[in-house]
């Protein structure tokens, strides 16, 4: 997890298709089969960054609008995610996120954990879809092409997992 030096959280793929969740947050039904954020720590350590910027305080007594509170989860998410990943910086869409929660935020949430927690969500389901839209053919194809290289008798999926293995390097 990540801790108060805002580390970014470790990103590992899934490769599974279960749903992935954060209880009362999200629920992403159809993950991108390389789905790789920890979701209930990138939601955790996201309302601790919030709050380190003191997103809690602006929101709770009203000083700042949504666009200050977009400025400051958009740094939240940053410090919690690392955007020099490739993946990351290919996926992520704050400037999505921020049309898609819009700026009548301040009529449509209570309290600050709740616009958070609409923000991070819309921003994970974001990643999610263009992740899944970048990669699905892809992994559709290696599908297909593992399979059929395991109809040789010669070759086992160990074999498979070998070779790609070598092919790819460490």
């Amino acid at each position: 997890m990540v801790g108060n030096d805002a580390l970014p959280v470790d990103l590992e793929p899934a490769c599974q298709s279960d749903p992935i969740e954060c209880e009362g947050v999200i629920t992403i039904e159809n993950p991108a089969f390389v789905f790789d954020l920890p979701v209930n720590e990138v939601v955790a350590e996201f309302k601790q960054q919030l709050q380190e910027q003191g997103a809690d305080r602006s929101w709770e007594n009203d000083y700042d609008g949504f666009e200050v509170f977009h400025l400051k989860a958009e740094n939240a998410i940053r410090k919690v995610v690392d955007h020099t990943h490739p993946r990351v910086s290919e996926c992520s869409s704050p400037g999505i996120v921020i049309e898609n929660i819009g700026p009548d935020a301040e009529r449509h949430y209570d309290s600050w954990e709740d616009v958070a927690e609409a923000w991070v969500r819309e921003w994970i389901r974001m990643y999610n879809s263009i992740l899944k839209a970048r990669t699905e053919e892809d992994i559709d194809q290696l599908q297909v092409d593992i399979e059929e290289a395991g109809r040789n008798n010669l070759l086992t999926t160990e074999d498979v997992k070998a070779v790609t293995e070598q092919l790819t390097g460490p």
